[in-house]
């Protein structure tokens, strides 16, 4: 099983300079793993914990005491709007079309739900490993990119199979909120 998504809009410089890691100036502290904001457990199965780091963008040398307080708690907010996304695309998938609703602009939720990225609903999931790598524009903290990687071992024992997910998430700070913009994500069956 393969699939490959690409939801964009207008490509801008910032896009390309997060996409591509333009100037990283530094690893914002801070935050890491909230196991309630995460979905830890599904029917009982202990789930992996998210590796987080980040970087930002878009600035060379230091930041200032105002600057790294700001992008540390943005980093936070972040973490938790992707840990929620793929909480509920993962582990809660009854919950999957409110929280992308509420978490995604509109093109960008419609394709992720016709995607259907993640398992099938009715599927044993246990996380093996959870990625998260956040980049944040220094210039506003008001864009980010988020990469996502999870492997997860998915069916019973049966007919059990590996799942690896990778996805970069554009993301944009609106009236005090973050909402991915757009997504490019690829899924694959693995050897067990």
């Amino acid at each position: 099983m393969q699939t490959n998504v690409r939801c964009a809009r207008r490509t801008s410089a910032w896009v390309l300079a997060l996409a591509l890691g333009v100037a990283p100036a530094c690893d914002v502290p801070g935050g890491g793993d909230d196991p309630a904001e995460d979905g830890r457990r599904r029917r009982g199965v202990a789930q992996a914990r998210w590796e987080v780091t980040s970087d930002v963008s878009g600035r060379f040398g230091d930041l200032g005491p105002r600057a790294r307080k700001e992008l540390r708690a943005r980093r936070r907010e972040l973490a938790r709007v992707v840990r929620e996304v793929y909480a509920a695309a993962w582990l809660r998938p009854r919950a999957e079309r409110r929280v992308v609703r509420a978490r995604f602009g509109r093109r960008a939720a419609r394709a992720f739900l016709e995607s259907r990225l993640g398992p099938p609903d009715d599927e044993r999931v246990r996380t093996t490993r959870r990625v998260l790598e956040l980049d944040v524009a220094a210039d506003d903290a008001r864009r980010a990119a988020a990469r996502v990687a999870i492997v997860a071992r998915v069916g019973d024992h049966a007919r059990r199979h590996r799942v690896r997910h990778r996805a970069t998430l554009w993301l944009e700070r609106h009236d005090g909120r973050w909402r991915v913009i757009a997504f490019d994500a690829h899924e694959r069956s693995i050897e067990a």
